[in-house]
């Protein structure tokens, strides 16, 4: 076993793969933001969440998602790791590189909602209040009793921290997949 492993060249199985997943974590951020800002300000993106703009653009991003998260553990398993890699190590990978994405896009909502769009979160609350009237036959009042129940969650910092958890757990399902598809162990 360990001839297989000295003719991979030099292997240190405690190399941390965190240099390989903050490289990727911020090129993959970086692109999911590009994609983002661009179908925003193109006028593509449905804020009354009935277009299929959104599933457009949420398939380019777990594309963008499940791409860097390959090649975050190919990159650790075939030049850190000689070759070789387990599923515990390649899930490592994963969760640091979803841990930076889930970061940048807390930060990156953030200032969306409060610099770029700060009047966004009101428009979403009108939508919001139109749909509940128009399509479950409420009273303005109701909806309005409603949507003051929900407010908090219509504030940027709520938004932000929305869109970073839901980021960072569908980038773990990623990484699960990934881990458990590309582990490559020695025999």
């Amino acid at each position: 076993m360990n001839e297989l492993i000295d003719q991979q060249g030099p292997v240190n199985s405690n190399a941390s793969p965190w240099p390989i997943a903050l490289r990727h974590g911020l090129l993959a951020a970086m692109i999911m933001i590009v994609i983002g800002l661009a179908a925003h300000l193109a006028g593509f993106t449905d804020y009354s969440g009935k277009g299929a703009s959104n599933w457009i653009i949420t398939l380019i991003n777990w594309a963008v998602l499940i791409t860097a998260n390959m090649m975050v553990v190919k990159k650790y398993r075939d030049e850190l790791l000689g070759g070789f890699i387990n599923f515990g190590k390649g899930f490592k990978a994963g969760f640091q590189l979803q841990l930076v994405i889930a970061l940048i896009t807390l930060v990156w909502s953030f200032l969306f909602f409060t610099v770029i769009e700060p009047n966004l979160m009101q428009e979403i609350l009108d939508m919001s209040r139109e749909q509940m009237m128009e399509n479950q036959g409420m009273s303005e009042a109701d909806a309005d009793q409603a949507l003051n129940m929900m407010k908090w969650m219509f504030t940027p910092v709520a938004m932000s921290i929305i869109a970073g958890v839901s980021s960072f757990v569908t980038g773990l399902i990623i990484a699960l997949i990934v881990a458990a598809v590309m582990k490559k162990e020695v025999k």
